[in-house]
């Protein structure tokens, strides 16, 4: 059994102690993620496929926000022992760390680890644009599963409406998919949650660089506000913020869409127009 020895913040004990925690923040992250596959539930759906590739979203997502929240949280608590002999100096620095996680947790870990500025732009930068392919992924995904639905389900109604299936057999099909639907669009509901976190993040990582450099004298629209575009590469990070934004809100007026189409689109008497194509929804198009 190891014997705390007491001593200065200068010890041993003091100089060790960090070890402990730092293997927490791998198993933290590496331990959220996952592969979209058909699981066991969803044996025997016809649009099984196109839910799994919606879940793939779904745990992209879960990674990152936990990512984000789970490192801010560590490093707080890592900045607590450093800088005192103490828990409660401990404890104030996760409760600043996880704070700071739910909005500001991404920055700070950014700013950990870049070595400069520049540094820190482009690592931003690279994670809005990546972020933004991602959005596109769970965008197309979500497309795809909605028509995979919508178009079972006419396919319902012309098969009684040619006599194919009595009234009972088609109501009962129609509400099997609108059950599917249902789970579909909680899982939808949950990306977008997830995903407007991580834009409030990237919202926030370009506001407090752009606060770190002089204005040009041009704005850029952001949402409803107009903001100072700095001089330098900064610019980059607002513009690719502004389109993770665009993006993010489309992702949720599509998921509405959908919802609001839903009631006619599994009812016998209801009728459905025409869906969107997926590329055009995506934006590829």
């Amino acid at each position: 059994m190891v014997t705390r020895r007491s001593g200065s913040p200068s010890g041993p004990t003091a100089v060790a102690r960090p070890l402990v925690v730092l293997p927490m923040v791998a198993v933290i992250v590496t331990g959220c993620g996952s592969t979209a596959t058909i699981r066991p539930d969803d044996a025997g759906d016809s649009c099984a496929t196109e839910r799994a590739e919606l879940r793939g979203a779904e745990h992209y997502y879960s990674r990152a926000v936990v990512e984000g929240a789970a490192l801010g949280g560590v490093l707080g608590g890592l900045t607590g022992l450093l800088v005192g002999d103490s828990k409660r100096g401990t404890a104030i620095g996760t409760a600043a760390g996880a704070l700071a996680g739910g909005i500001g947790g991404y920055l700070m870990a950014k700013q950990r680890v870049a070595s400069d500025a520049a540094a820190l732009n482009d690592s931003v930068l690279k994670d809005v644009v990546g972020e933004n392919q991602e959005i596109d992924k769970a965008t197309l995904a979500f497309a795809k599963l909605r028509d995979c639905r919508f178009t079972a389900a006419a396919m319902v109604k012309e098969d009684f409406s040619a006599g194919r299936l009595t009234k009972g057999q088609a109501a009962r099909q129609l509400d099997d998919l609108r059950r599917r639907f249902d789970a579909d669009l909680q899982i939808a509901d949950e990306v977008g949650a997830k995903m407007e976190k991580r834009a409030k993040e990237f919202r926030y990582a370009s506001d407090e660089l752009i606060k770190q450099e002089p204005a040009s004298g041009s704005y850029a629209e952001l949402g409803s506000e107009r903001q100072a575009v700095p001089t330098s590469r900064t610019a980059a990070v607002v513009n690719a913020t502004q389109t993770n934004q665009l993006k993010q809100r489309a992702f949720a007026d599509d998921v509405q869409v959908a919802k609001n189409k839903a009631p006619a689109a599994f009812s016998l008497e209801g009728q459905i127009g025409m869906t969107m194509p997926v590329c055009r929804a995506a934006g590829i198009i």
